[in-house]
């Protein structure tokens, strides 16, 4: 599967370089992008953050390819004050932030952000949150519910992902 990494605004290229080594383990095309700058239109000022759903209706990458979108900005959604994530299941777009993933150990963010990009990947694909709480589709709604899930898909899950992908081993 094809997938199109893009940073959107200024995302540390650390980060983005450890996301890329990560994620090449599920048996991804993987291709890194241009740097794109924050669309001013998906900043909500009565809120003080951007619309998630903004950057799903960008034109990014290309029409072959699933395009993950990575930034600083923090995103919300109507209905939630915020995300760590979203996805268009089905337009194969999906895009990240970092913002509320920080911690004092890059180690830590980076885990958090294989995570939460994984799962967006996941809903791409077609999958649903997962009732089994370390499925990397499990709904994370809270920094400590992502923490406790893994990076890999359960059994489940695993059974219906698309031709090619794999859920790595457990490090």
């Amino acid at each position: 599967m094809r997938v199109g990494l893009l940073p959107v605004g200024p995302v540390p290229p650390r980060l983005l370089d450890e996301l890329s080594r990560s994620l090449v383990a599920y048996h991804l095309e993987l291709h890194t992008l241009s740097q794109e700058a924050i669309p001013d239109e998906v900043f909500d000022p009565r809120r003080r953050k951007h619309r998630a759903e903004g950057f799903l209706r960008r034109q990014w990458g290309n029409a072959d390819e699933t395009f993950l979108a990575v930034t600083t900005v923090d995103l919300f959604t109507e209905g939630l004050d915020f995300v760590f994530g979203l996805a268009d299941v089905s337009g194969g777009r999906a895009v990240v932030s970092v913002r509320r993933l920080a911690d004092s150990d890059p180690d830590v963010v980076s885990a958090r952000l294989l995570k939460e990009c994984v799962h967006e990947l996941g809903h791409t694909w077609g999958h649903q949150h997962c009732d089994d709480s370390a499925c990397v589709m499990h709904f994370s709604n809270s920094i400590e519910e992502t923490d406790a899930k893994s990076a890999r898909f359960c059994e489940t899950c695993a059974r219906s992902l698309p031709e090619g992908i794999v859920s790595p081993p457990s490090p």
